[in-house]
């Protein structure tokens, strides 16, 4: 539900949007198309969010492509290990459209740049 929510959400703002289920499905999407920013949850079954990062980070399309994590787990350290992983930006849950929106804006100028 979230998913489709933060989806039409970006959408109404103008953005285009492509929502993956699974870690290995935004792999695979990473394959074949060029986005210019990522959202991903780190609780994912089957591969988390923190190795889709590490795999994203290892392929030259998207090593520096900005990306913001969503996590339950706001402790300093969660933070730490989900940017020591590859993410520009750790964001606690729940989060609001808003918020995630000002951060996607504080984010493009680096899609922009690469």
């Amino acid at each position: 539900d979230a998913l489709e929510m933060f989806c039409q959400h970006f959408r109404t703002l103008g953005y285009e949007t492509f929502a993956c289920t699974s870690a290995a499905q935004a792999l695979d999407f990473a394959n074949r198309e060029h986005f210019d920013l990522l959202i991903s949850d780190l609780a994912m079954p089957e591969m988390d969010g923190l190795e889709l990062i590490r795999q994203l980070r290892q392929q030259e399309a998207t090593q520096n492509t900005p990306a913001i994590a969503l996590t339950g787990y706001a402790s300093s350290k969660d933070a730490e290990t989900a940017t020591a992983a590859g993410f520009n930006l750790p964001l606690p849950k729940p989060i609001d459209p808003a918020e995630l929106s000002a951060a996607v804006e504080s984010l493009l100028p680096l899609a922009t740049s690469r």
